[in-house]
């Protein structure tokens, strides 16, 4: 699939729109909705509708069942691309960027378009400079969402300090982010965005209509983490996405992705631990 844009006005007049707004990298058509609904609902309740997503892969691979079932991977390709941009439009985004990158191209220690996909996500946040940024946590379980962590995380490294975002989150999609010390995770209060949510995911119909209620799926979570984030204190958030701060390994070049997680893994086998040996 040839990369494509969406906007719903002349394409200056999106960019311009755009600019130092809020955007979010997504390795699927859908992932934006799910962990970006933070911008996505701040851009609108500022009257700027300056959310910009990037969906990165051309979803040919996406599994398929009930109406889509007899789908090729190119048919796959186009309603996928249809139901993002139809996400944008409900959602006000002022661009959507779609990458149309195979996923298994992506993928591995070293990917065939690894290189070609950093140095598009550079152009592509130089030219939006965007004063926020959401993608995957790093700790997510999908092979695809930690290709793209890594592409995003790379190609910050390599914009110019003037350009750089104020703010970058990892994400939850398919790990939860409950199990960080509180200290260590961010909440992103959504609570006003639920029912936005709700329609954008809901857009993605060959997702949700094959057996995987995503809609209920993500705002249950975003629900009971906001519930749950502490056992005496009322917050006054009822729906919130965690997040990890990544602003450290823009801040430091030389600062790994893996030197990044290990404090988080090191914090939370202390925290399980020494509440264990409470008993001993």
């Amino acid at each position: 699939m040839k990369p494509s844009y969406f906007c719903t006005e002349n394409f200056d007049q999106a960019l311009a729109r755009a600019k130092g707004g809020y955007m979010a990298i997504g390795a699927h058509q859908d992932d934006l909705e799910i962990f970006a609904i933070h911008g996505i609902g701040k851009a609108r309740e500022t009257g700027k509708n300056d959310f910009v997503g990037v969906t990165v892969t051309d979803g040919g691979g996406s599994p398929r069942k009930g109406p889509f079932e007899q789908y090729t991977d190119q048919d796959m390709i186009e309603e996928r691309l249809h139901e993002q941009n139809k996400a944008a439009e409900i959602g006000g985004y002022a661009l959507q960027y779609q990458l149309g990158y195979e996923s298994a191209a992506l993928k591995g220690k070293e990917p065939a378009l690894g290189k070609d996909l950093i140095d598009t996500l550079k152009d592509l946040i130089m030219a939006i400079e965007p004063k926020v940024i959401y993608t995957h946590n790093p700790f997510d379980k999908h092979e695809s969402h930690n290709a793209i962590t890594r592409a995003v995380v790379l190609a910050l490294k390599a914009v110019p300090d003037s350009k750089r975002p104020q703010e970058f989150y990892g994400c939850e999609v398919w790990r939860g982010l409950d199990w960080l010390p509180d200290d260590m995770k961010v909440a992103l209060d959504i609570s006003n965005y639920l029912d936005l949510q709700k329609k954008l995911i809901a857009a993605h119909k060959s997702q949700t209509s094959g057996g995987k209620n995503y809609v209920e799926g993500a705002v249950g979570r975003e629900i009971a983490n906001a519930t749950f984030l502490s056992s005496h204190v009322l917050l006054d958030a009822e729906a919130a996405t965690y997040a990890v701060d990544m602003m450290p390994l823009v801040n430091d070049k030389s600062l790994s992705l893996k030197d990044y997680m290990q404090p988080y893994l090191d914090a939370f086998n202390k925290e399980i631990l020494d509440s264990a040996n409470t008993y001993d």
